[in-house]
């Protein structure tokens, strides 16, 4: 491409600014999020200040509830970036969509319903390795899709200076 048929976005244009919210909330959010709902998967809450006040049926829950949504927040992730993967990087997306599929399909085996015969009462309890399995296999995933977004420019743009306590109060602490 020539030096004339180039075309620069200026990152003070309304365009920058609008692709710039997208980002942030389409891509930056959900792997903020997910990086969230990993520590409740594995501990239950995402602070050790807030397992005091829960039960074990309710951090058994949280746990099992952000598996699901993690799953559910990496399909997300691949759906609103793939328009903009370059075409040697959306083989790999596609790849990480079968394994999220595979995953998918033997995520409702991460519990057991057990009754308890004296009191009638059924408890469900999470089966840990299984649990384990899935949750690494989930994180592996996330890793993987690191590199296609940054190269779409979707993590680390290059065209832009980086404030990450900026970044970091926007992202978190809602600007």
């Amino acid at each position: 491409m020539t030096e004339k048929n180039k075309q620069y976005i200026d990152p003070e244009s309304e365009v920058w600014n609008i692709a710039k919210g997208f980002t942030n909330f389409s891509v930056l959010a959900l792997l903020v999020e997910i990086n969230n709902l990993v520590k409740v998967a594995r501990f239950g809450c995402e602070r050790v200040s807030e397992k005091a006040f829960l039960t074990p049926y309710q951090i058994n829950s949280s746990r099992v509830e952000a598996l699901y949504r993690i799953e559910d927040n990496l399909r997300q992730l691949y759906e609103n970036t793939y328009f903009v993967m370059k075409k040697e990087d959306k083989p790999k997306m596609d790849k990480i969509v079968e394994e999220l599929d595979k995953v998918k399909a033997v995520i409702d085996g991460v519990t057991q319903v057990e009754t308890n015969p004296s009191s009638r009462q059924t408890i469900e309890t999470i089966k840990e390795d299984h649990f384990n399995l899935c949750l690494s296999a989930l994180r592996k995933l996330k890793r993987e899709m690191h590199e296609p977004l940054n190269k779409a420019q979707l993590i680390f743009p290059t065209n832009e200076e980086l404030d990450f306590e900026k970044l970091e109060a926007e992202l978190i602490h809602g600007g």
